[in-house]
């Protein structure tokens, strides 16, 4: 009996840690910029929310601000971030500059505000974020290769593949492809494809993936590849609307001479 009413307590507190609505001051905020220097600020978002809002602040200390800017950009394995839109904030010369994005869903696992310096200035930075309202925890998982590694390389012309299995009905599930080179010129193209036996699969069609040019989550006909090129890394991040396949892969092919690691995150979000 003592350990039931225990455990009905920890359950009882994840709930309320999750349905608080709080704000959260991200990683890095009180950061100094100088002149040209850039710096961000990252939050982890460890719950699936129905919207998430971001808010950055530079506060001037010297000089002019006019030329300093803010981006949003996302990430599914916290290391490749993604551009989520192009409503960047513009500062001008004042104390105090502030901007905030709502963003419809938790298609993404973290968020960073990034602040590109210019001019000759000094300024904090400052990232707040408030997810409304939770509905559970927030997770995401590794995709894997035909031998259950959680990479694949494609050599020159050859094709790689990494896939995952998703079991269950969600809103939109976010698919992050990460193309690493090791040698050569990186090229080819990385294909999000789905499948109901996992084992024949298909392109997914576009009006089932979320058009990254806006914030909201449901805006369709986003593009189902990747185009690889020839730096460090590559990466995209696919935002399936619903739950149309059970299996999905990501598939890169090759071209010309080149060797380069595939690796794929899934985060599933329902609200």
């Amino acid at each position: 009996m003592k350990k039931t009413i225990i455990f009905a307590l920890m359950v009882l507190l994840t709930s309320c840690v999750f349905a608080q609505n709080a704000v959260v001051t991200m990683t890095g905020s009180g950061d100094t910029i100088t002149d040209s220097g850039d710096d961000y600020v990252l939050v982890n978002v460890l719950g699936t929310y129905n919207t998430v809002t971001l808010q950055a602040v530079l506060t001037k200390l010297t000089g002019n601000v006019g030329t300093v800017t803010v981006t949003v950009t996302g990430s599914v394995d916290g290391t490749n971030f993604v551009a989520l839109n192009s409503d960047q904030l513009n500062c001008t010369n004042v104390t105090s500059n502030t901007k905030t994005w709502v963003i419809e869903g938790s298609n993404y696992l973290w968020y960073k505000l990034n602040f590109d310096g210019n001019g000759t200035q000094t300024s904090r930075v400052y990232g707040y974020m408030l997810g409304n309202p939770s509905s559970g925890k927030h997770a995401s998982t590794t995709m894997l290769s035909d031998i259950s590694a959680t990479s694949d390389t494609a050599t020159n012309s050859g094709t790689s593949y990494v896939t995952t299995r998703v079991r269950g009905w969600y809103n939109t599930i976010s698919i992050q492809a990460v193309a690493t080179k090791i040698s050569g010129t990186a090229a080819g193209t990385v294909t999000l494809q789905g499948s109901l036996d996992g084992t024949n699969f298909v392109t997914v069609p576009t009006n089932y993936l979320h058009d990254p040019t806006g914030l909201e989550p449901y805006k369709v006909d986003g593009a189902a590849t990747m185009t690889v090129t020839d730096v460090t890394t590559s990466t995209a991040i696919f935002v399936v609307i619903g739950s149309p396949f059970q299996y999905y892969r990501l598939s890169h092919t090759g071209t010309g001479t080149m060797a380069v690691r595939l690796r794929g995150y899934m985060l599933p979000n329902k609200k």
